[in-house]
């Protein structure tokens, strides 16, 4: 988050792009803290939903902003301002948070 000032902060768009992806990787950080928390430290599984899938969303939702932006500086036509771009974009994200979900239990099962 830092280096986005390098590259012009939130004022250009790679400093934009800078910054969201590493906030994105900063959330999802925080959420696997927590998960590896309540899983390895306190021998329970962690609670769902909970703090930690506040961090996995977040991080998801943070890295597509930071991918749309790097789309942007490159020329690219994304598709994402039509309604149909929308839904394309939410219906791809569900399954990725559905899989972090599927891991999270089968871990805590084992």
């Amino acid at each position: 988050m830092f280096f986005s000032k390098t590259w012009g902060g939130l004022k250009s768009v790679i400093g934009k792009a800078v910054f969201f992806i590493s906030l994105g990787s900063f959330s999802w950080g925080f959420g696997s803290m927590v998960w590896s928390y309540y899983n390895f430290f306190q021998s329970v599984a962690a609670p769902y939903p909970g703090i930690a899938d506040v961090g996995f969303l977040a991080g998801s939702l943070f890295w597509i902003i930071g991918i749309l932006s790097l789309a942007n500086i490159s020329g690219t036509n994304s598709g994402f301002k039509k309604k149909q771009g929308k839904i394309i974009l939410s219906v791809s994200a569900a399954p990725e948070n559905a899989g972090v979900s599927a891991v999270r239990k089968l871990i805590s099962v084992l």
